[in-house]
């Protein structure tokens, strides 16, 4: 596993971490670790998120990773996540860096937990384990995305892994057996797509992994395209790797012509594109920005999964490109009816179910709808999840149907995807997926790919619903500059208004321009449509301008302070 940062570059093979994996096990069962028992992690992309995982499953353990306070300057947000997320895992132990423990500490005010570090458990020295290793047994808990809720505790066993990993393997088998195989990937591990995609799936696999820090990613998103490029220098016939839509965007805007110099996509076979909704306009870009230094728009994959599926549901397939299908979108808004049309709505198929996968598309009634047919997402199979953390699993599946809250249909046995039902923008008459008015922001040339939101509110003075858009610029330069002329931005203001008109025939009552990093997020980077429209309709919406150096240090120091303050009180009740 090379673990790659701004200026260095880490080896470890995988003989390494699983020994010291095994100092974390007996430092844990010299704690009184309980089989069953979870654990919570917080770490970024890096080696001590493999010693700690492991070893809590080497343990007895059920580990479940949490993100670390990365953006300080949504302190608040972060606390009262982590605290809720403690509360549910009922975990005694929390495994992260001792500089965290303050923080944590203060984060979690209704749970006593206890902070250790690798360092601290690995200090004895004894390499202990006691492995369970029954299918059933949990593997871990990862929490749900969050888009439209609070994130939910997904129990995952051991046969729900094998199961979903196997499947994905077998959908990308190498184009030649003999040759190396390498993952590359930036996605955080705390989430499904980076947790089960690239770490579980590379190890089954046998393969290696170049891992890269989220942050550094954002930063500079060259890093992701350079991993790949030189991935050919460990002996890499092949490279697979996954991003949702928005990074695609992200590397064909900001990517410069001066990082292009030297850099080689000939050997990345397979582009998996999930998590989020796909936009047929981005991927094109992408495949045609870095067509010139070997990218094949072959490898392009658009997948559809989710937390309570293990991760993955549905494939398209790797020997094509993607198929991009125009609809009716009246027709496919009004009366959920799909029927093709040359100049219609682009939609993404995210391809056909995995081996031992089921998908059905059912009305409100809950009664299966024929082809062509939009209705609410119904999934099956053995790696559904076993269900909610301290919920009653009978509640959530039906003989074995999860409803994912998804609308979608299927058009010659293939899926689309339509959105989030709870996220539906409902506009005189019209059901619409908001993700494909916000995919028509991206043309803006001061836009944030992937960083628009739409929704549908009804004001006191309204008879009905009326459309808001809430974009982010592209960069903080590009924000300064615009609201240093008011004249620039109010044509900044029509230019969304008229894209909107133009490509969906909606009216736009109100557009909102915010600095990068501004609107809401879950862990696993998706944007909370209903919660940054509250937020910003109260006036709570801050805008999240860059900390320096001193800031952020100041922010941490203090609630570093309080959690310690907190702990020592209540060590001496």
């Amino acid at each position: 596993v090379y673990f790659r940062a701004l200026k260095d570059e880490r080896f470890f093979s995988y003989k390494e971490l699983y020994e010291q994996a095994e100092l974390v096990s007996g430092g844990l069962l010299e704690k009184g670790l309980q089989p069953g028992e979870s654990v919570a992690l917080m770490f970024p992309t890096g080696p001590d998120f493999f010693r700690s995982f492991f070893g809590v499953l080497l343990a007895g353990g059920v580990p479940c990773a949490l993100y670390p306070p990365v953006r300080l300057g949504r302190m608040d947000e972060w606390k009262a996540m982590i605290d809720r997320q403690l509360e549910l895992l009922e975990s005694r132990f929390v495994i992260a860096d001792q500089r965290l423990s303050g923080v944590i500490q203060s984060a979690s005010k209704t749970n006593t937990v206890e902070v250790l570090s690798i360092e601290k458990l690995s200090r004895s020295g004894e390499r202990k384990t006691n492995i369970q290793g029954k299918e059933e047994d949990l593997a871990f808990i990862q929490f749900s995305s969050g888009t439209t809720s609070w994130p939910k505790p997904v129990m995952i066993t051991h046969a729900n892994v094998y199961a979903n990993a196997t499947a994905i393997l077998q959908k990308i088998p190498p184009q030649n057996p003999a040759d190396k195989r390498v993952c590359v990937s930036w996605l955080p591990l705390y989430h499904d797509m980076g947790l089960v995609g690239c770490l579980v799936c590379s190890m089954l696999d046998r393969s290696e992994m170049i891992l890269i820090r989220p942050e550094h990613f954002i930063a500079r998103p060259a890093l992701w395209l350079n991993a790949i490029s030189e991935a050919c220098n460990i002996g890499a016939k092949e490279v697979v790797s996954v991003a949702p839509n928005f990074a695609y965007g992200l590397c064909a805007k900001k990517i410069k012509e001066r990082d292009l110099e030297g850099m080689d996509l000939r050997h990345w076979y397979t582009a998996l594109c999930g998590a989020e909704a796909v936009n047929p306009e981005t991927l094109k870009s992408f495949a045609r920005r870095f067509k010139d230094v070997g990218f094949d728009e072959k490898a392009l994959t658009p997948v559809y999964g989710m937390a309570e599926a293990t991760l993955a549901v549905t494939f398209s397939d790797l020997k094509v490109a993607p198929k991009y299908r125009s609809f009716d979108q009246e027709k496919l808004q009004e009366s959920g009816v799909v029927q093709e049309a040359d100049e219609g709505l682009s939609v993404a198929s995210v391809g056909q179910p995995l081996d031992g996968m089921e998908v059905e598309i059912r009305d409100e009634s809950n009664q299966g709808l024929k082809d062509g047919q939009v209705g609410t997402v119904y999934v099956r199979g053995p790696s559904i999840m076993r269900g909610y953390r301290r919920e009653n699993s009978a509640t959530i599946k039906e003989d074995g149907w999860f409803n994912t809250g998804d609308t979608g249909f299927f058009f010659k046995e293939e899926l689309f995807l339509c959105g989030r039902k709870k996220d539906v923008l409902i506009l005189r008459g019209r059901n619409i997926d908001p993700s494909f008015v916000e995919s028509s922001l991206d043309a803006c040339g001061f836009t944030r790919t992937g960083c628009s939101i739409a929704v549908s509110d009804r004001l006191k003075e309204q008879d009905s619903e009326s459309l808001f858009i809430m974009t982010e610029a592209m960069d903080q330069k590009t924000w300064k500059a615009l609201i240093a002329d008011q004249e620039s931005y109010e044509k900044s203001l029509l230019e969304v208004k008229a894209l909107i008109k133009k490509h969906h025939q909606l009216t736009v009552e109100e557009v909102a321009i915010f600095p990068p990093g501004t609107l809401l997020r879950t862990s696993s980077g998706k944007i909370r449509r209903q919660k940054t429209y509250q937020a910003w309709r109260r006036g709570e919406l801050f805008h999240n301008e860059e900390m320096n150096s001193w800031q952020r240090f100041s922010v941490f120091a203090s609630e570093s302070l309080k959690g310690y303050l907190r702990g020592a009180l209540q060590s001496r009740k």
